[in-house]
């Protein structure tokens, strides 16, 4: 999957310290997803399980695949400018997660897709805990390299606040065969 350089304002104005305990205090800072380069995943092993009750479904009903329509790209990140806009508003440090380009193939030693998903979501792939970032990991193919969005905001906080732990999930083989 590629994704670009970009510079993100919003990391040299962070206090650059990572310590969050609970969801409910005060929103100091937040990571908003992009929708640019989002697709419709290939069909995966993992949707098995969402047909398990007609497994003709899949052949009557086909998931789609590929890159979404560009007029739906373009509405999500309306909302997500709205949404970053409103969190800044009231006064939050918004970082964004680095376009990516999900119609590119996706794969592993142990699989291959033709397209990913999106990045909308970065709330599923990191989590803090504390001062301890965790970078999970995904339970669909489609989405195994979505943490690569969040990676320029990571490297920026881990060399800048020395009591900050980064530490990632083992990503598991996702093989046929599992």
């Amino acid at each position: 999957m590629a994704y670009a350089n970009c510079s993100d304002e919003s990391l040299t104005r962070s206090t650059n310290t990572v310590n969050a305990w609970t969801e409910w205090g005060k929103l100091n800072e937040v990571v908003v997803g992009r929708a640019d380069g989002g697709c419709y995943p290939t069909f995966e092993p993992t949707w098995q399980t969402e047909f398990r009750f007609n497994p003709e479904l899949r052949d009557v009903i086909p998931f789609p695949q590929g890159p979404r329509l560009k007029n739906v790209i373009a509405k999500a990140n309306a909302q997500l400018d709205m949404m970053v806009d409103l969190l800044e508003g009231e006064g939050v440090v918004v970082h964004r997660t680095l376009p990516m380009d999900f119609s590119t193939t996706v794969k592993t030693p142990d699989w291959q897709m033709d397209y990913g998903f999106c990045n909308t979501c970065p709330r599923d792939t990191v989590i803090t805990l504390g001062n301890v970032v965790l970078e999970a990991t995904m339970s669909r193919r489609s989405r195994y390299f979505e943490y690569l969005g969040t990676r320029h905001i990571l490297n920026h906080l881990f060399k800048n606040d020395k009591s900050m732990l980064w530490k990632a999930a083992p990503k598991p083989s996702m093989a046929d065969s599992m």
